[in-house]
């Protein structure tokens, strides 16, 4: 799937609520340049073959209804594809991940406006990286380098410890640790990559402590407003590709987690695992240079425990930065 087109700062809505059409639209207007709107993939198609969009939002079943092919059209013109839908929707959009078709999912939320634009403001301006985007302005965000593979089990401990003063639910807790662990081992051993670009970490011992020098340091970042605790994990290689996350989460979400295996390079299963205990799942990619991988959690333990909790992916590219630093 291409890159949204280099300087188009428009967006093309589709959706058939005519209620969504009017929040939406006035959301969108406040970041893009313009926001067109339409109700079917029929009049979408048109509208992106013969314009610039560097945004695609539509309606899940919109998309289905229709079948693939347009939603593949449409991506091959530029435009990054984002998905509303509803928490019961994962199964359903499984073949579009895989496939590669999608780079944002948002399950629609008490918070959806809000989510919508940080979203495109991030793809618009390019400014992708940064844990602060997914709170409330002003949390006070902690920073630390690891510098060898025995300081992950301390960061975990560490932000469990953090979480546990704020009085979180100790449910929720072991969630967080779990999601920053995670995280963590996925920029330890799978994100590292040598010359030949073969992930050279993926099938060390776990279990031995090694230093993390140069390239190898990871950078953990963590903040909490009082409603979302969020936890950004960043390696310096930036070897992750969308088409692999995609795969990851299209498999499990129809049903097939058995099939990823939690070795070598790409840890799917690791990915999945942490999808499952977030609201929000974000990756930004600077190939070759740098990855961040933030997961964003809710702190109120009804929501955690509701089969229906929503829950959102993003994948991020920036354009124009290939190679390494």
């Amino acid at each position: 799937m291409s890159p949204p087109a280099a300087g188009s700062q428009a967006v093309l809505l589709a959706t058939p609520s005519w209620r969504e059409q009017q929040t939406l639209a006035r959301v969108l207007r406040t970041v893009a340049s313009r926001v067109d709107v339409t109700t079917s993939m029929d009049e979408a198609l048109a509208r992106a073959t013969d314009a610039r969009y560097a945004l695609f939002l539509a309606d899940l079943d919109l998309v289905l209804d229709k079948g693939a092919a347009h939603l593949d059209r449409i991506a091959a013109l530029g435009p990054a594809t984002l998905l509303l839908g509803s928490a019961n929707d994962y199964a359903r959009l499984g073949s579009l991940l895989e496939a590669d078709r999608v780079s944002f999912f948002i399950s629609r939320n008490a918070v959806l406006a809000e989510e919508v634009v940080v979203t495109t403001s991030k793809l618009l301006s390019q400014d992708l990286f940064g844990v602060e985007k997914y709170l409330t302005w002003g949390a006070r965000t902690h920073h630390a380098t690891l510098r060898d593979t025995s300081a992950r089990a301390q960061m975990v401990d560490e932000i469990a410890a953090y979480s546990a003063g704020l009085g979180v639910d100790t449910r929720v807790v072991t969630m967080i640790r779990t999601v920053t662990d995670e995280l963590i081992m996925n920029a330890i051993f799978n994100a590292p990559v040598d010359e030949q670009g073969r992930h050279s970490w993926a099938e060390l011992d776990r279990t031995e402590d090694r230093p993390l020098e140069g390239r190898h340091a990871v950078d953990v970042r963590y903040a909490c407003d009082g409603s979302l605790l969020a936890v950004s994990v960043e390696d310096h290689f930036g070897s992750l590709e969308r088409a692999t996350i995609a795969e990851y989460l299209g498999r499990c979400f129809q049903g097939a987690e058995n099939r990823v295996e939690d070795q070598g390079a790409g840890a799917g299963l690791g990915i999945y695992m942490a999808f499952e205990r977030v609201r929000q799942l974000v990756f930004n990619i600077a190939p070759g240079a740098r990855t961040e991988a933030i997961g964003v959690v809710e702190l109120d333990e009804q929501a955690f425990r509701s089969r229906e909790r929503p829950r959102s992916f993003h994948v991020f590219r920036l354009r124009g930065q290939e190679g390494r630093p």
